[in-house]
């Protein structure tokens, strides 16, 4: 039995979630060239051994370091891994009122979703205001190497 996917996972996801988790984080951060902006992987939202999104955007403070979370972006490729990823989400919200935005994406099925603090979801919106991108761009190499336009 597969374990679920999603904010807090154990153990660690699939090849191609991983790849899709770097392929996001690495355009994402090669698009805040020269920003106080930094996406990474897996890094923990609520404290010692809480919730880590696939890909966060944190605010980097005038020493360097990690400050806060602004961003969060979870990687899934089914319903049941989408419904965690989402509960997931709402909680992360309640317990980190600096995430300004949050998504959803399904690599198997190539659909974006943004997830809204009131929990309203948007099929098929992925553009970051906070980051100025459409988040489609994230992945323009992962759909080169799988063959998908």
């Amino acid at each position: 039995m597969e374990k679920k996917q999603g904010l807090g996972m154990s153990p660690r996801p699939s090849g191609e979630h991983q790849m899709v988790m770097i392929m996001i984080a690495s355009r994402i951060n090669w698009n805040l060239e020269c920003t106080n902006l930094l996406a990474t992987t897996e890094t923990e939202l609520t404290g010692t051994n809480g919730r880590a999104a696939d890909v966060s955007v944190w605010t980097i403070n005038k020493n360097g370091d990690m400050h806060r979370p602004v961003l969060t972006v979870e990687v899934v490729k089914d319903k049941a891994s989408f419904d965690y990823s989402y509960q997931s989400i709402m909680e992360v919200f309640e317990k980190r009122k600096t995430i300004e935005e949050s998504y959803i994406y399904n690599y198997v099925t190539d659909v974006w979703h943004r997830v809204d603090r009131d929990g309203s979801l948007y099929e098929g919106e992925c553009y970051s205001e906070l980051l100025k991108i459409n988040m489609e761009v994230t992945l323009v190499r992962y759909k080169q190497l799988k063959g998908k336009r």
